[in-house]
């Protein structure tokens, strides 16, 4: 017999009942009559989640609504794949208790989905909540790439959301699990998340298996959710770890980070330190600096760092021209554009402004890079190491132009 559920919703929850009741209200709002299943599984909560849930689920989805309770906090992976056990939807979406929904979010996921069978799975624009942080209303998740080592990260993380960059879709190997719709089928095929992962990487892992067969994955930006994030205690505990394992069972994703950049017009970079940074074409510098000279306005700085966020010249003006913004400006210059001189900078903005743990900390990761510096043998290897695993042409040239200033030599293109 065919079920008449259209999608299984699985949240897993390890208590923060606040959240997760706010949570179940909004999904059941902003349905648009799509036909849900609720599955919360409860990951041994100790608060009120136990009590309360089974009452506020079953009043607002009925039947639909299941409450799962383990015996103990299994993770993240174990509770989706306990709750895709108990699911009976076509569809599942994974979804985390600390999303806040919009109108209209649930239709264009469902819709890309059913009209695109290379299509596997999908996911929403996920932004930061709207306050007065320097992430205020900002991308969290357009898609997660990789590059060369390998490394994972989420595309365009903390650019503008109305920047015109969140309004194409891609097609991507890797998107978070934090909201994540597929067919049921293909969780089961696969077996499900790899249960030896802790709150992290599982998501990738799948992706990666997911792809091997064909097809692809995307964010579908008419879909637009706000995402708080790392709510639940503990989230990052096991960062080595995951990575570790995740190394050991290859995952296998080709460099795509670098391809999807250029295509917007950014171009790859290296800090002294080695990391993986963008940087604007020489095109996009030039614009940008035509428009600034033009009408060299303070007043105009911010309105041109939302339309270009990559101009580091122009977050050094804003905490010049505008101190009471001084703070924010220079968070928002080391994330996106980092260097040492943006770090010293966010250390005394910070200071200045009175968040003296916030300073002590960037001072800290100012030390840290210093004692990476030091070793700049170890570095030229590891960029050496770094031009002969990548196959994409940008990156090696972002690495050859870093070997010839810290080594003055470049290994054969």
């Amino acid at each position: 017999m065919t079920s008449s559920i259209t999608i299984s919703v699985i949240i897993p929850a390890w208590n923060n009942w606040e959240l997760t009741q706010t949570c179940l209200k909004g999904l059941a709002a902003t349905a648009d009559g799509i036909t849900l299943e609720v599955i919360l599984v409860d990951n041994g909560s100790t608060d009120e989640t136990p009590h309360s849930a089974p009452t506020l689920g079953t009043s607002l989805f009925g039947d639909s609504f299941k409450h799962l309770r383990l015996s103990e906090n299994r993770g993240f992976a174990v509770a989706c794949n306990q709750g895709a056990q108990a699911a009976t939807g076509r569809y599942l979406l994974l979804l985390n208790n600390d999303i806040f929904f919009t109108s209209g979010w649930l239709p264009p996921l469902l819709k890309a989905l059913q009209q695109d069978s290379k299509l596997i799975g999908v996911g929403p624009l996920l932004v930061f909540p709207e306050n007065d942080r320097p992430r205020s209303g900002r991308v969290q998740h357009l898609g997660i790439t990789a590059s060369v080592g390998p490394q994972f990260r989420h595309l365009y993380e903390m650019f503008p959301h109305s920047h015109p960059v969140t309004r194409k879709r891609r097609q991507l190997q890797v998107i978070t699990g934090a909201a994540m719709l597929m067919p049921t089928r293909l969780f089961h095929a696969l077996g499900g998340f790899f249960e030896g992962f802790v709150n992290g990487m599982e998501d990738v892992d799948f992706c990666c298996r997911a792809i091997k067969s064909g097809g692809y994955f995307s964010v579908i930006p008419e879909s637009c959710l706000i995402h708080l994030t790392s709510c639940t205690t503990g989230r990052f505990n096991h960062e080595q770890h995951n990575m570790t394992l995740l190394l050991t069972r290859k995952p296998g994703a080709q460099e795509d980070d670098i391809r999807l950049a250029a295509e917007d017009g950014y171009r790859p970079t290296f800090t002294p330190w080695l990391d993986l940074a963008l940087k604007l074409s020489t095109e996009k510098q030039s614009e940008i600096e035509a428009n600034w000279s033009a009408k060299p306005d303070p007043a105009r700085l911010p309105e041109l760092l939302q339309a270009e966020p990559l101009w580091d010249e122009g977050y050094a003006l804003w905490t010049h021209h505008q101190p009471h913004n001084a703070a924010i400006a220079a968070e928002l210059r080391a994330i996106l554009c980092p260097s040492i001189d943006a770090y010293h900078e966010l250390a005394r903005t910070l200071a200045e402004a009175g968040h003296s743990e916030q300073a002590a900390k960037t001072v800290k990761k100012i030390a840290l890079i210093r004692d990476v510096l030091k070793d700049q043998a170890f570095l030229i290897r590891h960029a050496r190491t770094l031009h002969g695993k990548t196959r994409d042409q940008a990156t090696r040239d972002a690495l050859n132009a870093w070997l010839a200033v810290h080594d003055g030599t470049t290994p054969s293109a």
